[in-house]
Parts: structure tokens; C-alpha cells; sequence
């Protein structure tokens, strides 16, 4: 699995980054075609390198977070 992790301001809560990494995932899917697995309120995982890479450039548009590769 390749996974990113979404990094939210420390202010926000849980149910908070739940639902945006939640919207993120079908945002991939439905605008980009990527099919991705939410892990964890902050964590989106893939099954390519790929796909990770081309996720995480289209969810760095964002304002609500920014996104880094864990391995």
C-alpha cells in the first residue's frame, strides 16, 4: 500500500478531519478516477505509487491541508 497522509491545523477536530479527508477520497475518485482507502482521519492509502503521486497533486489545491507521502 502507498499511503499520504493529510495534515490538518492542530485546531481542527477529529469528526472535522474525518469528513474532509472522507470528501477528499471521493473527490479522487469521482473527478480523477483514482480509487483510494481512508485509513484514518488523516490517512489515504492506494494501491500505486501512481495513483499516489497524481492524488497528492490534485489534493495540494487544497487550503484545508496539506499532504505528505508516509511509507
Amino acid at each position: 500500500m502507498y499511503k499520504l497522509k493529510l495534515i490538518y491545523d492542530e485546531a481542527k477536530s477529529q469528526h472535522y478531519k474525518e469528513s474532509i479527508t472522507h470528501c477528499a477520497t471521493i473527490e479522487l475518485y469521482v473527478d480523477h478516477g483514482i480509487d483510494s482507502y481512508q485509513m484514518s482521519a488523516s490517512r489515504i492509502a492506494f494501491t500505486s505509487e501512481l495513483d499516489r503521486m497524481f492524488a497528492s497533486v490534485c489534493l495540494s489545491a487544497s487550503e484545508l491541508y496539506t499532504t505528505v507521502y508516509i511509507d
